[in-house]
């Protein structure tokens, strides 16, 4: 007999919360960045020399702009490896958005490990977004 894990009622309340609260942070980031983009780029054009001769701290805000992709792919290892742990899909303890079928062994210990691929590879695309864009930074300035 196929188990349900049944939804929780205060789950999908929270979910929207989070997803509005992160859309209004980014919009406001986003207008923030357009309404300094000019001093921006005057600080960059200003101190052109002290950034090609400290390119690591290119790096280092490319990074941390980036962290938000970090936190994704750190999220997803984590579950992932939760997952493969209990071999229980969704694992124990969870709370769902919908009445979800209850997955256990061999197929909930693959879903974990795709869990945990998932996050691996979000880590290192952001990396590399990171490191190309540093690279492409540096290669247009010098």
């Amino acid at each position: 007999m196929t188990q349900i894990q049944k939804a929780d009622p205060g789950a999908r309340t929270r979910a929207l919360r989070y997803t509005l609260l992160v859309f209004v942070c980014c919009f406001i980031l986003i207008l923030l960045f357009l309404y300094n983009r000019d001093r921006l780029v005057d600080a960059i054009v200003d101190n052109l020399d002290m950034l090609l001769a400290n390119s690591w701290l290119v790096l280092a805000v490319m990074l941390a702009v980036m962290s938000p992709v970090f936190v994704v792919g750190i999220y997803l290892l984590a579950l992932g490896r939760r997952i493969a742990q209990a071999e229980r899909f969704p694992p124990p303890g969870d709370r769902v958005l919908r009445d979800t079928r209850v997955m256990t062994g061999e197929a909930a210990r693959q879903r974990g490990k795709l869990g945990q691929f998932a996050g691996v590879l979000v880590i290192v695309c952001g990396i590399a977004v990171s490191v190309l864009f540093w690279r492409g930074f540096v290669n247009l300035l010098a």
